[in-house]
């Protein structure tokens, strides 16, 4: 699922793009959708990063890892954007992993419900087992 919609595209002085990966990344292949996000996550994009992120779990099936490796800042809104699409893909059967998530932003993802883990890399993320989301997520 190689694909770059024009409802993610870059909002001036906002996040830049919600990225899908290509099948070639690993993911994909297995049933999984790997995106990156980048740039700042604001109160003002969090209603497109939400709708983004459903889209992707969508045409993707309800696996996802989320690569967070190239975001600046991230508000709470675009916080609770991406647990409501962790919400969405434990629903749906799957689960929401974040990756890579800078340092400074760490604290901002402590509390975020139904993610599926946190993760340094993508392929660690990846390489777990995904029942191992599932119950994650539904601990606690």
């Amino acid at each position: 699922m190689t694909v770059e919609r024009s409802e993610t595209e870059p909002m001036a002085g906002a996040w830049e793009l919600v990225r899908v990966l290509p099948r070639e990344s690993g993911g994909a292949s297995r049933g999984v959708t790997v995106a990156a996000l980048s740039g700042d996550l604001t109160a003002a994009t969090a209603p497109r990063l939400r709708t983004a992120l459903i889209d992707a779990l969508g045409g993707g099936g309800p696996r996802m890892v989320l690569d967070l490796s190239a975001v600046r800042r991230c508000a709470p809104e675009a916080v609770h954007a991406i647990s409501m699409a962790a919400g969405r893909a434990l629903r749906r059967g799957g689960a929401l992993r974040l990756a890579a998530v800078p340092a400074h932003l760490a604290a901002c993802f402590d509390s975020v419900a139904h993610v599926g883990g946190v993760y340094d890399h993508v392929s660690d993320a990846l390489a777990t087992p995904w029942w191992v989301a599932s119950a994650l997520s539904t601990a606690g």
